[in-house]
């Protein structure tokens, strides 16, 4: 891409913004909201310190909101250091700075966001990312032939990479209706096999391309991709140990042992495998933790409580007959938002 050659300069974030343009926001608690899972009419982003879905836990509905934020905004989470940027108008709960400037827009806020997500190793609940921080916080930036922030370049850069907009044919009123007072409960191994993962020392592989699946809730539990023959074969559930996430393995993989592998007794499909992985983290994530772990023996325990039907006859039917109705959960997820694109 054509840059006129911007220098890169190291400089203090606050030599961007003004002082009084970086404050505290005020802080909406979730008792106080009538909150909504989804977008829908009527109401606006509630931002938290989450790191998924750009720092938005829910939606909150607008009946009367009064400590609305304006768009085009940088937002950061000051005790977890979750940095996102904010188009759209939007209310936050504790602990979130907000900041401001004459240069934002999406694609300037964008590029300075992910200038500020590199500092996130640094701050912890014991270290905040706080307002004076943020300030002083040193960002590598390009400057144009003038001495001043290359803004053009980086609103250009952030352009270069951005993708047709996914689109869905799906409405949030068509998604299928829950009721969870008609599930039935079933034991793992009732379900699944369950078994560890292999561990591999470094030394052993390069870099290549076969997932390595560890014990982390991110990136659909993959660290790394090596250069290793496969030891597991896909289409299986992964949870690993220290908060019991679960995500789906559709392709063949390799696994550390603190990762535990769920292969159904049942025909399992990505559809399928979504709807039990969203009950798993719902119903477990909380549960457990570095102290806590969720090993081999931990995940046979749990229960799942799931869509059903009376077919006795089946060998994963649970005392009372019952089994997963695995075509509703299917269509379920297939009625979602964007549950058309998967």
């Amino acid at each position: 891409m054509k840059n006129n050659n911007p220098t890169f300069k190291i400089i203090r974030f606050g030599e961007l913004i003004k002082s009084e343009n970086i404050y505290k926001s005020y802080a909406y608690t979730k008792e106080e909201l009538e909150l909504r899972e989804y977008n829908e009419e009527n109401t606006i982003p509630f931002v938290s310190r989450t790191e998924l879905n750009n720092c938005v836990d829910s939606f909150a509905v607008d009946n009367g909101l009064e400590r609305i934020e304006a768009g085009n905004a940088i937002v950061i989470g000051d005790t977890t250091a979750t940095v996102a940027y904010q188009k759209e108008r939007f209310i936050t709960g504790d602990h979130i700075v907000v900041i401001r400037a004459d240069w934002l827009n999406e694609y300037t806020g964008l590029y300075i966001v992910t200038l500020l997500n590199k500092e996130k190793f640094r701050y912890s609940y014991g270290r905040a990312f706080l307002k004076d921080t943020i300030y002083n916080t040193k960002l590598k930036i390009p400057f144009n032939s003038e001495g001043n922030p290359d803004y053009e370049y980086m609103e250009k850069f952030i352009k270069r990479l951005k993708s047709a907009k996914i689109t869905t044919k799906n409405k949030i009123s068509k998604k299928m209706k829950l009721d969870v007072n008609e599930w039935k409960e079933y034991n793992i191994p009732t379900l699944f096999d369950v078994n560890a993962g292999i561990y591999h020392y470094k030394s052993e592989y390069d870099k290549g391309f076969t997932p390595y699946i560890s014990a982390t809730n991110k990136n659909n539990g993959v660290t790394e991709y090596i250069d290793l023959d496969s030891d597991f074969s896909g289409n299986v559930i992964t949870t690993e140990k220290i908060n019991c996430m679960a995500f789906f393995q559709k392709d063949n993989f390799c696994a550390t042992s603190d990762v535990n592998i769920l292969r159904p007794k049942f025909q399992i499909n990505i559809y399928i495998a979504l709807f039990i992985c969203s009950v798993i983290n719902y119903n477990e994530n909380y549960r457990w933790n570095y102290g806590r772990q969720c090993r081999v023996n931990d995940t046979k325990t749990i229960k799942l409580k799931l869509p059903s039907k009376y077919e006795p006859n089946l060998e994963y039917a649970n005392d009372e007959g019952y089994v997963p109705d695995f075509e509703y959960m299917e269509n379920y997820i297939k009625s979602l938002p964007y549950g058309d694109r998967i």
